[in-house]
C-alpha cells in the first residue's frame, strides 16, 4: 500500500456545523433582566421565560418561549441563522413587555 492509495474523507475540509444554541445562549446572557436558572433555561423575574433545546438525531434545535398571556409556551425553530434572529427579536420584545409589568 502506498501513500497514493490513502484517500482522505470527502468532507475533511468542511468546518463543523455551528452550534445554534451557542449564539442564542450568548445573546440571552447579555440581556440583564434574564437569569440562567439551569443550563439553557432562562427566567425573567423568577418566572420561566425560555428553554433552549439542543438538536438530537433528526430533531433540529428549537426553543420554547413564554407567551405574553402567561399561560403556556410557543415553540421556535433554531435551525438557521434567520430562525435564530427571529427568535431573539421576539424574545427581546417579550422580555421588554413582561419586564415592564
Amino acid at each position: 500500500m502506498t501513500d497514493d492509495d490513502i484517500q482522505p474523507p470527502a468532507d475533511w475540509l468542511t468546518p463543523p456545523a455551528a452550534d445554534p444554541l451557542a449564539a442564542v445562549t450568548r445573546q440571552f446572557r447579555a440581556i440583564s433582566t434574564l437569569k440562567e436558572s439551569q443550563r439553557n433555561v432562562f427566567t425573567l423575574r423568577g418566572q420561566p421565560f425560555a428553554k433552549l433545546i439542543a438538536a438530537s438525531g433528526a430533531t433540529p434545535a428549537r426553543a420554547e418561549l413564554a407567551k405574553l398571556s402567561g399561560s403556556g409556551t410557543e415553540a421556535f425553530a433554531l435551525a438557521t441563522a434567520a430562525d435564530q434572529r427571529r427568535f431573539l427579536d421576539e424574545a427581546k420584545r417579550r422580555a421588554g413587555k413582561l419586564g415592564d409589568d
